[in-house]
């Protein structure tokens, strides 16, 4: 397992990738969070995109743009689902607190 620069929460959001197929038509599918973190999320919908691809994601008017790091096999258990990393790191389109885990100083 990978090591996380961000913890992961748990949160159901709508939101929409957008982008270009590869004939170069836009296109905009709904998708669901499952879980989110200042650096990306976990998405889960019918997505016509691959890995290495860069898409818009929208929540609520908010928009950022992402990295398409992985997209489950078809056929696993993850089908349907995939990761984005966030390209612009200053560009917060999650409308919930996301707190960061820090661990305390002991004296």
């Amino acid at each position: 397992m990978g090591k996380r620069r961000a913890p992961r929460i748990p949160e159901q959001v709508s939101a929409r990738i957008l982008g270009l197929d590869q004939s170069g038509k836009a296109f905009s599918v709904p998708v669901k969070t499952l879980d989110i973190s200042h650096s990306g999320a976990r998405l889960t919908g019918a997505t016509p995109v691959g890995t290495g691809e860069t898409i818009g994601l929208e929540v609520n008017g908010r928009k950022g743009r992402f990295l398409v790091v992985w997209v489950a096999r078809k056929g696993s258990k993850a089908e349907g689902q995939l990761g984005v990393k966030n390209l612009d790191p200053k560009t917060v389109i999650w409308t919930v607190a996301l707190v960061s885990c820090v661990a305390p100083v002991l004296s």
